[in-house]
């Protein structure tokens, strides 16, 4: 998911001057305890306050030192400053802000989860006799497979063929996927079959078929009996055998929930909340509407409904949506169907593969008429394999695990961890700090790509060094074996560059502390921590700053200030749904703009193309670049979550890649839930009609919707998301705030692992969980940026502010670090 913010405001950082004085607000008169209930949460804000008595030099007096604590250390608190709720700031000794420990009134107490436990969608009903379906669905893959040996022309040098380059996926996932697609058209051709008999039993037969990747599947026709509920011819995964008392987490997922150990894992499908809207209920895409006529073009949708007005916030950082990029890069990554090689799929071709899926394009598009453009590549999504072998609607495979659990650092897969490992020190690979690069042939591959779609400019590698004489490594590897979704643009690598360096500080420093322990375990432990300051930062700043201080907090999504989390449910599935994944967390996409901030120490402000950035991240190499970068990141302002998008992500993004359409059409692709049937499921409201759209969005949205489509049932959740009014306190409408609430619930409630979890194997002591509860972004910047990036505001995913949130010194006592002594 690209995510960047906006520019085009006035060319000023508060970087520059002098760094402001932290300046007391007293705290209000009224001071209340916090009851358990909410988990020893303090709300240290000011409302309706008295003013404190002045000193004798006629200044507010401050409280004591020991009064004053960490803006960290408040759950929640950007959630409350993004609602304008100014906190009681203080000065610790060293003169750096702090926020006032005087309380007010306790937040408001959880009272449940963003949507109640729902049983799982029940599997399909299989006709008996569907096993006689099976030689038919082989027999369509090997035609598959001979149509792909046919298309030896690939993908040509366009932008389409840019936006593949973080599709590509292992030859492992291909063959799952094609297992799965081999499943997938049984149920197919058992549905549509009109035969049903009252039994049918076969002779066992074996056949084979090419999976399209060079592997053979050998598939067993085995008997069906009347009943039966399985797919025939699938082959149910043998479970998996866990250590209880393992107290790390496995590369790839598994073993996290112990009665369902394969739950979550990596090379599995995603979850779904909502009953699939395929056109055959199994894998045909959606198409048309509930009149039977064809859906709007999503490329229509995109120009017509989205417009390219810019509507910065003035409060929010653009490190908040970065932020969100990095968390969806470990949470998902779904592949889509490629030739052998990993070469993508023309879908524009006349001779298209089966598994395409393009848009098309109006003779009077904005962008794309000029150059007599009628279509928009874009490949289907690879399905999961059944883990049970049940007959279900098709679910998209994602490499990543389905926990937050740095998976997008450290690799989904064991073969992956390993190859990122230094193996040595308990060190993360890395080339001078940076992410490590790729191999010779294949950057040098991707390189032509680029250079040919951004007009010939040339490509410099990783080292600054044109590209002849030394091919390749332009691109780096953050998970070479995995995706490659870290050099889409500079901020991604960036804060994927930040957080290795933070895994190999912790690891240098706990091997100081412990020089008896081996490589193993140093690396085990420095990924625990790490882990866990990753999960804390984003419970305590992110999800309140998107989802809005009361809803987090009434929803159990603030962390606890003290104890233990009882949470635990091994019943909670933790899979990002696909109504999350492929919509509402792709709302950020409407943050991207074409320039990146960059701001020097002294307060400079320049900017970077987005375009110069775009899968090339050679210019981090230069550190002065790098921190520029970085200081720029937590002064830009980002643009606000709605249907304005910028120009660039409409068509114009080196040369015509419509990330909007692209969401749309990949929501129909894998059958996901209309917008009225997740306002269903979210609020229990019915859009009957246009008139009832009227209490979620404007007047003049609901006009735009209702003269794009033909009925009000019709409409694409990513669009109805987009379109919505804002939700109270939150950068969201009510339904996308309702699908994300709901994702990092069952993130953070099922998953074994979980930081501050009691009575579990990997449990952190008392001392232990006290250091992680200190972690946040702006520490995590401090110790890692490196160069002269000395100072950050507290809570650095808001914009710095000289009363509210002034920048400090990395040194001073507002940005505790966490002691790694007690580890």
């Amino acid at each position: 998911m690209l995510l960047l913010a906006g520019h085009g405001l006035a060319e000023t950082s508060v970087f520059s001057g002098p760094r402001p004085s932290a300046r007391f607000i007293p705290p209000p008169p009224t001071l209340q305890d916090v009851s358990s209930a909410s988990g020893g949460i303090i709300d240290v804000f000011v409302e309706d306050r008295e003013a404190a008595p002045p000193s004798a030099d006629g200044e507010t007096a401050p409280p004591p030192a020991d009064d004053c604590m960490p803006f960290a250390s408040v759950p929640g608190l950007v959630g409350r400053m993004m609602a304008g709720q100014a906190p009681a700031t203080c000065s610790f000794a060293d003169g750096s802000v702090g926020v006032s420990a005087g309380r007010t009134p306790s937040p408001p107490a959880a009272t449940g989860p963003p949507l109640e436990p729902r049983a799982p969608l029940a599997p399909l009903s299989l006709p008996v006799g569907a096993d006689k379906h099976l030689a038919s669905a082989v027999r369509q893959l090997d035609a598959m497979v001979r149509l792909e040996r046919r298309l030896s022309d690939q993908l040509p040098l366009t932008p389409e063929r840019l936006n593949t380059l973080h599709f590509r996926s292992d030859a492992a996932s291909q063959h799952q996927g094609r297992r799965a697609l081999r499943d997938l058209m049984v149920v197919q051709l058992a549905s549509n079959s009109s035969t049903r008999a009252a039994s049918a039993t076969t002779t066992t037969t074996t056949t084979q078929s090419r999976s399209g990747n060079g592997r053979t599947m050998r598939v067993t026709v085995r008997k069906t009996m009347v009943g039966e509920k399985r797919v025939p011819g699938c082959e149910i995964e043998p479970e998996i055998s866990c250590d209880r008392s393992n107290k790390y987490r496995t590369a790839d997922g598994s073993c996290n929930n112990l009665k369902t150990p394969s739950l979550g894992r990596s090379g599995t499908g995603l979850h779904r909340l909502l009953n699939s809207t395929f056109s055959d209920g199994i894998f045909g895409p959606r198409l048309l509407g509930s009149g039977g006529s064809p859906l709007p073009s999503a490329r229509r949708l995109s120009t017509s409904l989205l417009s390219t007005n810019a509507n910065a916030d003035g409060r929010v950082a653009v490190s908040l949506p970065v932020f969100a990029e990095f968390l969806s890069h470990d949470l998902q990554q779904t592949g889509v169907f490629r030739l052998e090689g990993d070469r993508p799929l023309d879908c524009c071709a006349a001779d298209n593969h089966p598994q395409c899926l393009p848009i098309s394009v109006s003779g009077d598009d904005p962008v794309f008429s000029a150059a007599g453009r009628r279509c928009m590549s874009m490949t289907r999504s690879l399905p999961a394999a059944e883990r049970q072998c049940l007959p279900r609607p098709a679910a998209p495979l994602s490499r990543q695990t389905a926990f937050l659990d740095g998976s997008g650092l450290y690799g989904a897969t064991a073969a992956d961890t390993r190859r990122l490992r230094e193996l040595r020190g308990g060190r993360l690979r890395s080339n001078d700090g940076l992410l490590p690069t790729r191999d010779a042939r294949d950057a040098t591959a991707e390189n032509t790509i680029l250079s040919a779609v951004t007009s010939g400019r040339r490509r410099r590698d990783a080292f600054g060094r044109p590209s002849i004489g030394f091919p390749g490594n332009g691109l780096f590897a953050r998970h070479p074996f995995s995706n490659h979704r870290a050099n889409e643009q500079l901020h991604g690598a960036l804060l994927h560059t930040v957080w290795l360096r933070e895994h190999n500080r912790v690891a240098d420093e706990l091997a100081r502390n412990h020089p008896d322990w081996d490589d193993e375990r140093l690396f085990q432990e420095a990924r625990r921590v790490v882990v866990a300051q990753l999960q804390h930062i984003t419970y305590n700043e992110f999800v309140p700053g998107t989802l809005g201080y009361e809803y987090a907090a009434t929803r159990g999504l603030l962390p606890l200030s003290v104890g233990f989390s009882p949470l635990y449910n091994a019943s909670v599935d933790p899979r990002p749904a696909v109504e999350f994944s492929t919509a509402a967390f792709r709302a950020g996409h409407s943050k991207l703009q074409g320039m990146l901030r960059l701001v020097s120490r002294s307060g400079q402000v320049d900017n970077s193309k987005l375009t110069d950035g775009a899968f090339n991240p050679a210019p981090l190499v230069d550190g002065g670049f790098f921190v520029r970068l970085a200081r720029g990141m937590i002064d830009q302002p980002a643009e606000s979550t709605d249907a304005n998008f910028a120009a660039a992500v409409h068509g114009e993004m080196l040369g015509g890649v419509d990330l909007p359409a692209l969401t749309i059409q990949r929501g129909r692709d894998q059958g996901l839930a209309t917008y009225p049937a997740a306002v269903q499921h979210c609020h229990g409201n019915t859009l009957a009609s246009w008139n009832d759209y009227s209490a979620f969005m404007d007047a003049e949205a609901v006009e735009a919707l209702r003269a794009a489509y033909a009925d009000p049932s019709d409409v694409d959740l990513y669009i109805g998301g987009m379109m919505e009014r804002h939700a109270e306190g939150a950068d969201l409408g009510p339904t996308f705030q309702c699908l994300v609430g709901d994702m990092f619930y069952r993130l953070r409630v099922g998953d074994r692992f979980f930081y501050d979890n009691a009575d579990q194997a990997g449990t952190f002591d008392d001392a232990q969980l006290n250091e992680l509860r200190k972690a946040s972004m702006a520490r995590i910047l401090c110790d890692n940026v490196g160069g002269d990036f000395d100072g950050v505001q507290p809570m650095a995913m808001l914009r710095p502010d000289e009363r509210e949130n002034p920048i400090v010194s990395c040194s001073s006592q507002a940005l505790p670090r966490v002691n790694l002594g007690v580890f």
